[in-house]
C-alpha cells in the first residue's frame, strides 16, 4: 500500500499534534488530512514551518490545560437547578440527559462543557437532588494508548475483525470519520482489507448512522412525552 510523509498542522487524534511528522496511507493524506487542513506534505520548504508550528502547539496545549483546571474548580461549586414536569410519584415526563445538563450549564452559568464529557450513569427520571454527576476526567492519551483505543473501537463494529481493525489503524485510520473520507480503491490496497473493503465501508456507514440516531434519541428524550 502506498505511503506518504506529512507534517501535521493541527492536532489529530492517534497521530499527534502540530509539527509532528507522520507516515500515513497516501489516500488518507490525499483525501482527508491535506484537504481538511490537518497536514501538509513533508517537503524541504514545509520543514521551515516546523518551529512556528511547535510554538502554536505549545500555546494550544497551555490553553487546554488552563481551561481544564478552571473547569475542574468551577464544577465543584455549582448547584444546577433543572425544572421538569413530573407525575404524582415524582417520575418525570421525559428525563434529564447529559445533553440537558450541558445546555443548562450554558444557560445558567455560561459554562461550556461537551455532553460527552459529562459522566451520567443513566438519564435522571425522578425528581430530587442528585450529587453523582461529574465531568469525565480529561486526560491526554499517549500514542500507544490512542492506537489501542482506535483498534478496539473498530473491532467493536460488526463486520470488522481485530486483525482488520489493526490493519486500518496501522494504515493511518483512527476514527469513523477517517474511513468515511476514504475511497474504496484506497481501502482495497490494504492486504488484510482488500476482499472485504466494500463490506467494511458499509459497516462503517451503518455504525455511523446508528450513533447519529442514538444521539438524536437521547436529545429527544429530554423533551418529554407528548
Amino acid at each position: 500500500m502506498a505511503k506518504t510523509d506529512v507534517i501535521l498542522i493541527k492536532k489529530v487524534d492517534g497521530l499527534g499534534g502540530e509539527a509532528d511528522q507522520a507516515t500515513v496511507a497516501a489516500g488518507y493524506a490525499r483525501n482527508y488530512l491535506i484537504p481538511q487542513g490537518y497536514a501538509i506534505p513533508l517537503t524541504n520548504a514545509n520543514k521551515r514551518r516546523v518551529d512556528s508550528l511547535r510554538d502554536r502547539r505549545q500555546k494550544r496545549e497551555t490553553e487546554e490545560l488552563n481551561h481544564a483546571k478552571e473547569l475542574q474548580g468551577s464544577l465543584g461549586k455549582l448547584m444546577l437547578n433543572i425544572r421538569m414536569k413530573t407525575g404524582e410519584d415524582g417520575k418525570m415526563f421525559g428525563s434529564v440527559t447529559s445533553q440537558v445538563i450541558a445546555e443548562e450549564l450554558m444557560s445558567q452559568f455560561e459554562l461550556e462543557l461537551e455532553r460527552r464529557k459529562i459522566l451520567l450513569p443513566e438519564p435522571i427520571k425522578f425528581a430530587g437532588e442528585h450529587v453523582d454527576i461529574q465531568a469525565r476526567e480529561v486526560k491526554t492519551l499517549g500514542f500507544e494508548e490512542k492506537v489501542a483505543e482506535a483498534i478496539h473501537s473498530f473491532a467493536a463494529i460488526d463486520g470488522i475483525s481485530e486483525e482488520q481493525a489493526t490493519a486500518l489503524v496501522n494504515s493511518g485510520f483512527h476514527t469513523l470519520e477517517d474511513l468515511l473520507q476514504v475511497e474504496l480503491d484506497d481501502l482495497s490496497e490494504i492486504p488484510e482489507i482488500a476482499q472485504d473493503a466494500a463490506t467494511i465501508l458499509e459497516s462503517v456507514r451503518t455504525e455511523t448512522q446508528s450513533r447519529i440516531s442514538a444521539a438524536e434519541d437521547e436529545e429527544s428524550s429530554s423533551e418529554g412525552d407528548s
